[in-house]
């Protein structure tokens, strides 16, 4: 489906932009895929080019294909790609802690009703267009498009997981190609629609693929990025990076095993997070003032930029928690969810924002289970307890308290194990 904005509509992803959006470099799609086993258990997979997914537009869909569908609501998992280069109207009832309340523009109160029946719409065609089909699922690497954007030496989460759907002629039908990074080749001085990397991906692999419905599915990107990979911020560095992924994904669909048959198992759980404890004003204005040095000595020094980027969004981590403290009030807990769905042959699972890689790498008990960070609902940046030591512009922003990684990966091996699924 196609949810590409008009033009002139707010950019979500980055606070300097002044105005709209200036013009349109590729599509932007949601894409759907229904599965069902052979006992009639159906799942859907949806994955959309936004920057997140919040749990109201998740409820309104529901609600929509009530009598029409033969879905569960638990079997139903959306999730966004994280473009830091589409539309923001995508979340006028989200969770915002870091602006003043303001009424959305009648353009943005109509994309976002037409978002939610596009979702609505892409559900019905693909669970209306089944047919049987082969089902495989492998896992590979690959380090040249991000990595850790706090410190490069650090752990990231490398994998590359490929689910693809075959006709039983053994035709290519879909591909969904997993992987943790954010998509931000195109940075705010862009004002272009674009799916970035996602999209170039998609577009390469279509090359190659012509027939088959692709779908970019995030991970756990909340700390990994295109920050000391990229060379530059341009449309043609996002198809250079794209190449890495789209290679590795066709290496792996070379060797890939088949199968006909699916088992699945839906689980949907709702999860409590504690609210961080603010500090005080003092200490807020102080880490504003100390980053403000920090950013203008790295200029004098003409340093490297990532590492000049790495100050200026710190500084930026540093405003906003004062920020955030101050619209926040006394809310001291979140509820939100996380999502299993089992085929049997891999299970993926679902985190409600941007979780940090670490918190994937303790989830993934075994290399079948896939990932899918800023699925169902948007709880901002969830840090590992690695994190919580880089002081930097995640831990400003966040708005969950350190135990939040710590329920997140509980209930979620849990959830796995009540499904029978060990490591």
């Amino acid at each position: 489906m196609n949810i590409t904005p008009a033009l002139g509509m707010s950019m979500a992803g980055f606070r300097e932009r002044d105005h709209g959006a200036e013009s349109i470099h590729d599509l932007l799609y949601a894409t759907c895929y229904v599965f069902e086993d052979e006992v009639g258990q159906r799942a859907a997979f949806v994955t959309c080019d936004l920057i997140n997914i919040d749990g109201h537009v998740r409820d309104k869909v529901i609600e929509q294909l009530s009598g029409k569908s033969k879905l569960s609501a638990e079997a139903i998992l959306i999730q966004a790609t994280h473009t830091h280069s589409g539309p923001s109207a995508c979340a006028l009832e989200g969770r915002n802690y870091l602006d003043a309340k303001r009424l959305p523009k009648p353009e943005e109160k109509a994309y976002y009703s037409f978002l939610i029946e596009s979702l609505v719409q892409g559900i019905l065609q693909a669970e209306a267009d089944l047919n049987p089909a082969k089902i495989g699922f492998a896992v590979g690497s690959l380090q040249t498009l991000g990595n850790n954007r706090n410190e490069p030496e650090c752990y990231m989460d490398d994998s590359v997981n490929v689910v693809k759907i075959d006709s039983l002629e053994g035709k290519c039908r879909g591909l969904i190609v997993n992987f943790a990074c954010h998509p931000t080749v195109l940075t705010y001085t862009s004002y272009t629609i674009s799916a970035d990397f996602p999209g170039a991906m998609r577009r390469q692999l279509s090359a190659v693929i012509p027939d088959a419905v692709i779908a970019y599915s995030q991970g756990a990107a909340g700390n990994i990025s295109t920050r000391f990979t990229r060379r530059e911020s341009s449309v043609e560095e996002m198809e250079r990076l794209a190449m890495g992924l789209s290679g590795e994904v066709l290496k792996l669909l070379s060797t890939m095993t088949m199968q006909e048959t699916l088992h699945l198992q839906t689980s949907l759980r709702k999860v409590k997070l504690p609210v961080k404890t603010f500090k005080n004003d003092d200490l807020c204005e102080r880490e504003i003032t100390e980053g403000k040095a920090l950013l203008n000595q790295l200029k004098n020094e003409n340093a490297d930029q990532a590492q000049i980027r790495k100050a200026y969004v710190s500084l930026q981590g540093y405003e906003r928690n004062l920020m955030i403290k101050k619209n926040i009030g006394d809310l001291k807990e979140i509820e939100t969810m996380i999502q299993v769905i089992d085929t049997g042959l891999f299970q993926w699972i679902t985190l409600p924002g941007e979780a940090f890689s670490e918190i994937a790498e303790a989830i993934k008990i075994k290399p079948a289970v896939i990932v899918c960070g800023y699925a169902n609902d948007y709880v901002g940046y969830i840090l590992s307890k690695e994190g919580y030591s880089t002081h930097g512009y995640e831990v400003g922003v966040s708005y969950l308290g350190e135990n939040a990684q710590a329920i997140l990966i509980s209930e979620s091996l849990t959830m796995l194990k009540e499904m029978g699924l060990t490591a």
